[in-house]
């Protein structure tokens, strides 16, 4: 909001979901809460949380299992289309929406009085470009296929609630352009490429992995270090080097230490799992294992994002943890 300072908009907390298909939720909610955010809970198709923008921003960057990230905005009464477009219309949209930014409207469910979900989207339109009209001398301009602000509303019983997508388009969509382009081999879809993977808790097991060679890095280094120190010395000036009997006996024992670093790396177990696809098809679950493997973030390449419409977009947090993932 404008009166808010930047480091109190930032902790501020908000109750965000993680939109998903059937099935996905107790993977989702383990991914949630490997990446720190909180007061995680499992509903029908979704997975809440509360906290600052930033986990909402993490969640974006990091979910390999979620479809869309949604911030609530609001929750009220709507027993008939007057009521829905006046209870939308309290709403401050100029502390929710970007100046300038364009808006969508997508509605999902019905009532008694509300049997349209189009219509009810289109009074919520209505709603948000009248009181923009109203309070700030201008109306946002719409824009359904892609918009800068998608608002999500639905309709259960009586009752309606508000909510802005984060992520724009959906985060499964992240496949390289050369499994997308005509012709090419059907991809398995990779969110749920990423639950399959979840099943044999691949990401732990590569997490495991990528500790285990940072801890055998080190010593590797150092063995790899000796022969040359030694090599060194047999190189300085030495009287007593000058006899052939001397330099046999150097010679004997810089290459009996290679020989010996040599077996150890050779018998040193592999750290790194492997994961075998007997159904590989296009490759879907081995490019997403991959990825996990590599440790990359799966939205790091994504230019564009729902929340960039958003008034209570940080920048700076959000830069941050970019920086963070590459």
């Amino acid at each position: 909001m404008a009166s808010t300072s930047p480091n109190a908009s930032r902790e501020a907390s908000h109750e965000f979901f993680a939109s998903c298909p059937e099935g996905f939720e107790v993977a989702l909610a383990d991914e949630l809460r490997a990446l720190g955010l909180r007061q995680v809970r499992r509903l029908k198709g979704r997975v809440t949380f509360v906290g600052p923008v930033a986990d909402a921003y993490r969640a974006c960057l990091w979910s390999r299992l979620a479809s869309r990230i949604f911030v609530t905005l609001a929750r009220f009464d709507a027993r008939d289309a007057d009521e829905l477009y006046e209870n939308a219309a309290a709403i401050a949209w100029e502390h929710v929406l970007r100046p300038g930014a364009t808006l969508a409207v997508a509605a999902r469910g019905t009532s008694d009085e509300l049997r349209n979900s189009h219509f009810s989207a289109l009074r919520v339109k209505d709603a948000v470009c009248d009181r923009l009209a109203r309070v700030l001398g201008e109306r946002p301009s719409v824009d359904t296929d892609c918009p800068d602000c998608r608002l999500s509303l639905t309709i259960r019983d009586d009752r309606a609630s508000l909510h802005l997508d984060l992520s724009g388009d959906p985060l499964f969509k992240r496949l390289p352009r050369e499994a997308t382009r005509p012709g090419a081999a059907h991809v398995l879809r990779p969110d749920y490429a990423a639950l399959a993977l979840a099943q044999i808790n691949w990401q732990q097991t590569c997490a495991n992995a990528l500790v285990n060679t940072g801890d055998a890095a080190a010593p590797a280094a150092e063995n790899d270090a000796a022969p040359a120190a030694n090599r060194a010395k047999s190189d300085e000036p030495n009287a007593s080097a000058n006899s052939d009997s001397d330099l046999d006996a150097a010679t004997s024992e810089e290459a009996g230490t290679d020989s010996a670093q040599s077996i150890a790396r050779d018998s040193a177990p592999t750290t790194f799992p492997v994961l075998i696809d007997l159904c590989c098809a296009g490759g879907g679950i081995t490019l997403e294992a991959a990825s996990v493997l590599a440790g990359r973030a799966p939205g790091i390449d994504r230019e564009r994002w729902g929340f960039f419409g958003w008034a209570e977009h940080d920048e700076a947090a959000w830069a941050e943890l970019r920086a963070d993932a590459l």
